[in-house]
């Protein structure tokens, strides 16, 4: 019992220590761990999380031993002209083992926003956009974007020469 004032006393919360605690009252000391993995097929690596913001993207790493990772621009190979050579920006990392760590890094701006992490013999990339959003085509949206639109002039033309001659072969001075 604690007292409060002018004769009172009020139960303490632990006076009587067989009884459970209300639900609201109980610790939780067993705080849920953010378990998410986005990729886990790197030799002593694993890519937590990621998120872009514009060019640059923010990426959380945990190493299971200590080990070295290498984070490029996946699109920086669109800037280097056909036929000659150039260099591609990177940044390298060590972890310690045990050790978790979020990492920037900032593509150029080549219309599509990649990078690609380099692990011992292993490759994987992020992509953040794809398409004419970002500004920049490629062959194959160029040839899509051309075949669609040939399609929709194509028939087009072919209603309205269609309903042409068909108003013409009944007599009709006006069909639209």
């Amino acid at each position: 019992m604690v007292p409060v004032g002018a004769g009172l006393a009020v139960a303490d919360e632990h006076d009587d220590e067989d009884e459970p605690a209300p639900p609201w009252e109980e610790d939780d000391e067993e705080e849920e761990e953010d378990d998410t993995i986005v990729y886990d097929g790197f030799d002593d690596l694993t890519l937590k999380s990621y998120e872009w913001d514009g060019r640059t993207v923010e990426m959380t790493f945990e190493a299971d031993t200590r080990t070295s990772f290498t984070v490029a621009d996946g699109n920086a190979l669109s800037e280097i002209d056909e036929g000659s050579g150039g260099e591609i920006p990177f940044n390298r990392y060590t972890l310690s083992t045990g050790e978790e760590e979020t990492v920037e890094f900032v593509v150029g701006d080549h219309g599509e926003r990649s990078v690609v992490i380099t692990q011992g013999d292993t490759a994987y990339g992020l992509v953040e956009e794809r398409g004419f959003a970002l500004g920049s085509a490629s062959w194959t949206d160029v040839r899509v974007v051309g075949v669609v639109t040939s399609v929709g002039i194509g028939t087009t033309v072919l209603s309205v020469a269609t309903l042409g001659y068909w108003a013409k072969t009944r007599d009709y001075v006006q069909i639209l």
